[in-house]
């Protein structure tokens, strides 16, 4: 299933995927907030939440912290994301006259320190550079797994495509489910994401939902650059901690 007709976003949060808009077998929330100029947004859910700063420029303050963060291009600046448990109010104000966050939100029960998230703590792993002629080379930052934070119901990450490439490749699944949202750069860039054995085409601003154990491998389009993010929810008593790889491309014999 493909979320289309998402661009442009309005000022403020915008719903993308999950159980409120129908998409109950996500069991988690993936929002879009768009800030602009002194714009504030605050939250005190009483869930699990990750707020991830896509580009721009922001204050984050929570428990008595003030941070502010900015961000360039993502192909080239890594993420600032702060991650709390549940009901930690949350205060983010824009100074910028656009900035972009995704917003992930699950039920958890579990607590853990909040804590905001750096460059440094998401640090660039490249992938796939001597396989397959380098044709599945990507950057990947791992901003929020069950090693760094094992009580987290969430997975986040995000992955940057040359373009031209393949990503999610060889061909995966997993049995939790999982958004990904697409970004190109430039804008008017495009890309195919595959869900088992349907292929939608990505946009900028194109949000993906995977359903347990489907294949979702993706391509950008030559020309472009194509930024991911990727959100998986945890299963009670059956965290994601890495993928199954489909049989049928075992001989390839390529790297992840």
């Amino acid at each position: 299933m493909k979320k289309c007709n998402v661009t442009p976003f309005r000022r403020g949060y915008n719903t993308v995927a999950g159980p409120s808009i129908g998409d109950g077998e996500l069991l988690m929330e993936f929002g879009f907030l768009a800030l602009s100029g002194k714009t504030v947004y605050e939250s005190a859910e009483p869930c699990e939440r990750a707020f991830l700063l896509i580009r721009g420029d922001v204050t984050f303050s929570w428990e008595g912290h003030t941070e502010r963060v900015r961000r360039g291009l993502w192909r080239d600046c890594g993420p600032y994301c702060l991650h709390v448990p549940a009901g930690i109010a949350v205060r983010i104000e824009g100074h910028a006259d656009h900035s972009e966050l995704s917003v992930h939100q699950t039920e958890n029960e579990n607590t853990f320190p909040a804590r905001l998230l750096t460059p440094a703590d998401a640090k660039d792993v490249r992938r796939g550079k001597d396989t397959l002629d380098g044709s599945t080379e990507r950057i990947v930052r791992d901003i929020i797994s069950q090693q760094s934070c094992p009580a987290s119901n969430l997975v986040l990450g995000e992955v940057i495509l040359k373009p031209g490439r393949w990503g999610g490749y060889p061909n995966h699944y997993h049995p939790q489910p999982e958004v990904f949202f697409f970004k190109y750069y430039p804008e008017n860039g495009f890309g195919i994401a595959n869900v088992g054995d349907r292929a939608y085409l990505t946009t900028n601003n194109t949000a993906v939902k995977i359903t347990a154990n489907c294949d979702h491998p993706c391509v950008c389009a030559p020309g472009y650059w194509q930024y991911s993010i990727w959100c998986i929810r945890n299963l009670p008593g059956d965290p994601y901690l890495k993928p199954t790889f489909n049989e049928r491309f075992k001989a390839l014999n390529a790297g992840w």
